[in-house]
């Protein structure tokens, strides 16, 4: 009976350790690099990153990174940003084709993009909010 309860406690723990992030309406995190110095970041800050019209940010050079996969944290980012993903596909397109600036490059998952994230100085990224290690910095959630 004593373990019982305490696989029950455990169970509970567990359960709530996926649903709280949820929960709180809180399920993408914008992570960047720690090198990068700033310890968060505002929606309209990230809208012009994203849109190429600002390329510094934390002392350092922003190195955008974006989820491949459609999912919930791609849809909460661009829901943050204020920007539909199609918006931002013609802004990249236009800059790449004018010279102006190039895309944020394609991350297949979010475990690669933690790993990209931490490994490239001045990157910026996202994943969903239990998906974060202590090899990146949280600058938002959303």
């Amino acid at each position: 009976m004593k373990y019982l309860k305490i696989s029950l406690v455990a169970a509970i723990f567990v359960a709530l350790a996926f649903v709280t992030p949820r929960l709180s309406g809180q399920t993408m995190a914008v992570i960047a690099n720690k090198s990068v110095a700033a310890g968060s970041i505002d929606a309209a800050t990230l809208a012009n990153i994203v849109m190429l019209d600002q390329k510094q940010f934390g002392g350092s050079t922003v190195v955008l990174f974006d989820l491949g996969e459609d999912g919930a944290a791609k849809s909460k980012f661009y829901s943050f940003v204020g920007k539909s993903f199609a918006d931002c596909k013609k802004v990249w397109l236009k800059a790449k084709l004018t010279g102006n600036g190039n895309p944020p490059a394609t991350i297949a998952t979010e475990d690669e993009m933690i790993k990209k994230v931490a490994s490239t100085p001045g990157a910026i990224g996202y994943v969903s909010v239990g998906k974060v290690t202590g090899d990146v910095k949280v600058l938002a959630k959303h």
